[in-house]
């Protein structure tokens, strides 16, 4: 009863300081993951919403983060158009915010981010996390493409988020990637077990025996 007592009362105290504390220090705070924070005043969406477009980048990094974190429904679009921000930490923290949020309005924009060859790293990998994140059968194929990022880091979550979605269709590209470097191998080989239902292990050596098997189950 006490702890209920507590929380009630740390929801009070919250509720009322809310109102008058500035927008950006509450941008700061729920960025900073402060669990209490997640219960922001829905008056208060509106403004950090409009924070994604402060002249400061930090600012609208530290927004986009937030909106993510409290999860608000309306922040969808206007984090899918943070996503065309000039600022690469911008993009970035758009593209995991919008895996948080888990809308599938988001899958075609993230997927767009992908196909942006001149997209960096940074914002390519917040993306396919997204995209796993979403399970959505959409992404299948970009997500196949992104098995041959030049970014290792890339690869390792195109390979989990493939897993997430589980679509057959991603079993032979996984066991190509067995042959990656260990993290991204490791990765695909989690995911072809999540897949398949098999376990030969990550090793490239074992690329022929996940071959074997595919090749006696290609029909089922």
């Amino acid at each position: 009863m006490k702890n209920q007592d507590n929380a009630t009362f740390g929801h009070m105290v919250w509720k009322s300081l809310s109102l008058f504390i500035p927008v950006f220090m509450l941008i700061a705070l729920i960025s900073q993951g402060i669990s209490l924070w997640a219960q922001t005043p829905q008056d208060k969406i509106g403004e950090i919403i409009s924070a994604l477009k402060n002249a400061d980048v930090q600012i609208q990094r530290r927004a986009a983060g937030a909106l993510g974190l409290l999860g608000d429904q309306r922040a969808v679009e206007p984090l899918i158009e943070a996503l065309k921000n000039s600022n690469e930490g911008v993009r970035a923290e758009a593209a995991w915010a919008l895996g948080k949020i888990a809308d599938t309005k988001a899958v075609g924009p993230l997927t767009d981010v992908l196909k942006n060859k001149n997209e960096t790293p940074q914002v390519r990998r917040e993306a396919v996390e997204a995209l796993g994140i979403l399970k959505d059968g959409q992404a299948v194929e970009v997500l196949i493409q992104a098995l041959s990022d030049p970014t290792p880091g890339v690869r390792a979550r195109a390979a989990s988020a493939l897993g997430l979605i589980g679509d057959k269709k991603a079993i032979d590209p996984l066991i190509g990637c067995l042959k990656d470097e260990a993290f991204v191998k490791s990765k695909a080989a989690e995911s072809l077990s999540k897949i398949t239902g098999q376990n030969f292990g990550k090793d490239q050596e074992k690329q022929a025996t996940w071959k074997a098997w595919r090749k006696e189950n290609k029909d089922k």
